[in-house]
């Protein structure tokens, strides 16, 4: 496993369970300044869990002797993961009848797993007859989702029309929903109500009804960051791009730019992704007032790598609302302009994007956009690994990327704290149960010349493949699997595991008494992070708190345990 994680603990739940006193906040990557402001919003005082890298662990406190490493131990203790069904949903009509349903594969898949050909990087020794431009291209066109699908033991479900009808008599047919929105059509079919109803707790799926509106949305994601600092502070919420929305801003972004008429500005569809649509602006005076747009500062001072822009792109996985539960990927990747950046206004136009903008679609029919085609070099060109950012930092001595992540992650959190409370009732009043649902995000971080981080934006439906540079691609196909590892869709039986861990939790009630703690409850809050004086609430836990709890400490087994900690 691959994740860091964040744990905003918004809930009574939590707070009986594995919460501390608020004053830990201060002590946290996430520092923001609690007051009684707040308390108006959620009703509770926050608390924010971070683990480090120190706590690297390989053998779980609470399964004893299991080495998550161990896949074929683990199989042997909990079985393999049985056949499942994945519904792959890519626009929104999607009740229909159930004859309409064809299976795409219905093996599951088991020889993917057994050759783990999808697994590894290719032998070049195997694969003697092929340039590495040919791997390369081999690896731009494997649909990656795909194969963790079928690495993980799914078949494949879909209907002529794209139609999915969750109503079966055999509740179980369904066990994942892969729902992929287009952002053309968010604004007006983010959340199918037909689905969300019907998504029984059974049942998961990979999209937060509202989040893609509430996030991904260039206007909503502003309000949101806007109505935070009013909360908090102006300061603590300083990391977002001053922004306009339109048409309610127009008259003000004419005021702001006479009062400041150095700033350029850069202008983006509400409802835009990958670059399409934007416009360049050297002062406001020729902006039209299209309410299908936001208009934003430019950054002008941005850090520079070869005199060239880039955005650091960031994984992020929310696993829970309440509470709020955050893993954030530590491999993304940076994306490069393809030409020197400079801030002459005369060169500040859309004839100019490939200074400006970082998208690989604006970009890489360039002329110099660069890429290794080695799957094992991610420094060269326009594509690097952000853990070779974190290496350029550190061996020329540039700035510490320790400090420069921990600042990352803090504007990450932020951001998606900002749009929870509205996702989690929308998420309450549509679904049966808010554990059936988790998130994948992008998102896109800028730096400044100080080294400041800058949260440009976020997306519901990131890219899964299909990069040009092969290394991208793989730590893509890795990303896949360890979030389905936290999800719980693992080569081994993970519901065997987590009956495992639930009956342990359970022999907390006859193994303590009311003013001591065993050994056993020692090794669990070392594991969960269950603060002493409130680890005997377990013991009043009711079952939907408790299976949370379970939950909450199989993603913590996964990622610490499972791999060197130092990913996801």
């Amino acid at each position: 496993m691959k994740y860091i994680l964040y744990s905003i603990i918004l809930s009574l739940l939590f707070l009986s369970v594995i919460s501390v006193d608020v004053e830990r906040v201060s002590n946290a990557d996430v520092d923001l300044n609690v007051n009684s402001d707040y308390k108006e919003v959620v009703e509770q005082p926050l608390d924010v869990v971070t683990e480090s890298n120190s706590h690297i662990k390989k053998y779980s406190s609470l399964l004893k002797d299991i080495d998550l490493n161990d896949e074929q131990k683990l199989i042997e203790l909990y079985g393999k993961s049985k056949l499942k069904s994945v519904a792959v949903i890519k626009n929104s009509s999607l009740v229909a009848s159930k004859n309409n349903i064809m299976m795409v594969s219905s093996s599951g898949s088991r020889k993917a797993y057994n050759k783990k050909m999808s697994g590894t990087k290719p032998n070049l020794k195997n694969l003697i007859d092929f340039t590495e431009e040919q791997i390369a291209a081999q690896w731009e066109n494997r649909n990656l989702l795909n194969e963790v699908f079928e690495e993980r033991f799914f078949r494949q479900l879909y209907s002529i029309d794209e139609l999915i009808d969750l109503k079966f008599n055999n509740k179980n047919v369904i066990d994942l929903i892969w729902l992929r929105i287009p952002l053309p059509i968010v604004e007006n079919d983010d959340y199918p109500l037909d689905l969300y109803r019907n998504v029984e707790k059974n049942h998961q799926i990979n999209r937060y009804p509202l989040m893609a509106q509430e996030i991904n949305a260039k206007h909503s994601l502003a309000k949101n960051i806007r109505e935070m600092s009013k909360r908090f502070s102006a300061e603590e919420f300083s990391f977002h791009p001053t922004t306009f929305i339109l048409p309610e801003d127009f008259e003000s972004l004419k005021q702001y730019s006479l009062d400041n008429p150095d700033v350029q500005f850069i202008m983006k569809p509400k409802f835009g992704g990958r670059g399409t649509g934007i416009h360049l602006y050297a002062n406001a005076n020729q902006i039209e007032n299209d309410p299908n747009y936001v208009v934003q500062n430019y950054i002008t001072n941005p850090f520079l790598i070869d005199g060239k822009k880039f955005t650091c792109r960031l994984y992020v996985l929310v696993t829970s609302l309440d509470p709020l539960i955050i893993y954030i990927h530590n491999n993304g990747v940076i994306k490069f302009a393809t030409t020197e950046f400079n801030t002459d206004k005369t060169t500040f136009n859309d004839e100019n994007m490939s200074m400006h903008i970082t998208n690989q679609a604006v970009n890489s029919g360039k002329s110099n956009f660069a890429f290794s085609t080695d799957i094992n070099v991610d420094d060269i060109g326009s594509r690097w690994s952000l853990k070779a950012f974190w290496r350029y930092l550190d061996n020329n001595n540039i700035y510490s990327s320790t400090l420069l992540w921990k600042n990352i992650k803090d504007v990450v959190v932020k951001s998606i704290f900002s749009v929870e409370q509205s996702v989690l009732e929308k998420t309450k009043e549509l679904m049966k149960s808010e554990s059936s649902v988790f998130q994948l995000l992008g998102v896109d971080v800028d730096l400044l010349d100080n080294f400041q981080p800058i949260f440009i934006e976020a997306n519901t439906n990131p890219q899964l493949g299909g990069s040009k540079a092969p290394f991208d691609n793989y730590n893509k196909l890795e990303l896949i699997r360890e979030t389905f590892d936290l999800i719980g869709h693992t080569i081994y039986n993970s519901t065997a595991m987590k009956e495992d861990i639930k009956s342990k939790l359970l022999q907390q009630r006859t193994q303590s008494d009311d003013n001591d703690l065993s050994k056993t409850d020692i090794g669990i809050m070392s594991t969960v992070d269950i603060d002493p004086l409130q680890f005997k609430t377990i013991k009043q836990i009711d079952e939907q708190s408790l299976q949370k709890l379970v939950q909450f400490e199989f993603e913590m087994l996964h990622r610490y345990v499972k791999s060197d900690a130092k990913d996801y």
